[in-house]
């Protein structure tokens, strides 16, 4: 779903809301290995990607984990570093090049004030971040390996990207040498057909 789309989705019939709101979205592009937020900032912007593919990862200690994969038409965000003002443990950095929206914290706020319907949309986006995230937490805490692997496989949001081995490992909480063992079977199992 295309950004305009959402928003006006959200606002129902007050389409007259339209205009006002989406100028304050702004349009980006980066290049494969940018980030748009390091672990230690304040995150100052909620985002929406058109196009490209970002790895969310958190800081917790000795390596960075990946919290999300993020692939288009996905809100995303550092949403405790965004809401409470505070530095961030997470990193947004661009797997390949990119281009997205993004609204700042300051236009959130005004949004929120100047245009009644905006408090809709902007519960709405903070609800699809926050559901995206908890579903695929709660759905692979539930799987074995391979039901993980499975499902990874299905979904079509990740087939146009070469995502290192390394990260789908750690999205999947499975250890490597398991993503390995897992991709050797099915490698014999497609030439066994």
């Amino acid at each position: 779903m295309q950004l305009r789309d959402f928003i006006v989705n959200a606002l129902g019939t007050d389409a007259p809301d339209i205009e006002f709101v989406l100028p304050y979205f702004e349009e980006f592009k980066e290049k494969k290995g940018d980030f748009l937020l390091d672990s230690g900032e304040v995150c100052d912007y909620v985002y929406y990607l058109k196009k490209g593919c970002i790895i969310n990862k958190i800081d917790e200690g000795l390596s960075p984990i990946v919290k999300e994969i993020i692939t288009p038409h996905m809100w995303f965000s550092d949403l405790k570093s965004f809401e409470k003002r505070v530095p961030s443990q997470q990193c947004l950095e661009c797997l390949t090049d990119v281009t997205y929206y993004r609204l700042h914290h300051r236009n959130f706020l005004e949004l929120e004030n100047k245009v009644p319907n905006f408090s809709r949309v902007a519960r709405l986006v903070i609800t699809e971040v926050n559901r995206n995230l908890e579903e695929r937490i709660l759905r692979l805490k539930q799987m074995t390996v391979n039901e993980r692997w499975n499902w990874y496989q299905s979904q079509d949001r990740f087939s146009s990207f070469l995502i290192p081995k390394k990260l789908i490992s750690e999205y999947l909480d499975m250890r490597p040498e398991t993503l390995s063992r897992l991709l050797e079977k099915n490698k014999l199992d497609i030439n066994q057909d």
